[in-house]
C-alpha cells in the first residue's frame, strides 16, 4: 500500500521561534539551509577569536528573520552595552538548539515489545554519558 506525505505542509507548519536580546525581540527563520552550519561545524579548535565571532554572528544571521539583520549588528556594535562572548556563544547555541533539533514530525509510537518479557534497559536508565556528567558536575 503506497502512502503519501506531504513534505510541502509539514513545512508549512514549522513554525519560528524568538528570543529576546537588547531589548528586541528577534524571530527565527522556520528553516536553515544545511549549509549555514558548516563554518560552525568546521571550525578549528583553536581558531582565533575573531574567526570565532565571525563565524558566530554569521550563523545567528543565517537563523534570524533577514528583517532583523540590521538589529542584530546595533545590538553588536552597541559599547554602552557590550554582548559578551559567552551571550553570543549561548545564543548561537540556543539557535543551533531550535533549527536542528526541530522535529519535522510527530513521533511515531513505538510496541513495548512482548508481554511479560522485557529486554534491553530501561528507558529511565542513565546512560554512561549521563552518568559521567552527573559525576562530574
Amino acid at each position: 500500500m503506497a502512502t503519501t506525505r506531504d513534505f510541502d505542509a509539514e513545512r508549512k507548519a514549522l513554525s519560528a521561534a524568538t528570543f529576546t536580546l537588547g531589548g528586541v525581540e528577534f524571530r527565527t527563520i522556520a528553516e536553515v539551509r544545511p549549509e549555514a552550519m558548516l563554518a560552525y561545524e568546521d571550525m578549528p579548535p583553536g581558531a582565533g577569536l575573531d574567526v570565532a565571532m565571525r563565524v558566530m554572528d554569521d550563523l545567528i544571521l543565517s537563523c534570524i528573520d533577514p528583517s532583523q539583520h540590521d538589529d542584530w549588528r546595533r545590538i553588536r556594535a552597541d559599547d554602552a552595552a557590550p554582548l559578551g562572548l559567552s551571550t553570543i556563544q549561548d545564543v548561537g547555541l540556543w539557535l543551533i538548539e531550535q533549527v536542528i533539533a526541530r522535529p519535522t514530525a510527530p513521533p511515531s509510537s513505538s510496541s513495548a515489545g512482548p508481554r511479560g518479557r522485557r529486554t534491553g534497559t530501561s528507558s529511565t536508565a542513565a546512560s554512561p554519558s549521563q552518568v559521567a556528567v552527573a559525576s562530574a558536575g
